[in-house]
């Protein structure tokens, strides 16, 4: 396969920086996101959510 990639500039100086930045956002919304949904101020109305509801009570 003869194919000329781009390169950005943030890819020149640093590399690919795709898994770590995934990692950081993850880990910094994780924490707060799983709290508002274990304290009700979030609900969720899909089928999947519903059957975990009704085992937990």
């Amino acid at each position: 396969m003869d194919q000329v990639w781009y390169d950005g500039t943030i890819a020149r100086t640093t590399g690919d920086i795709g898994i770590e930045l995934a990692m950081t956002v993850t880990a910094l919304l994780y924490i707060p996101l799983r709290h508002l949904a274990n304290s009700g101020v979030v609900t969720c109305t899909s089928m999947a959510c519903r059957q975990l509801s009704s085992r937990r009570s």
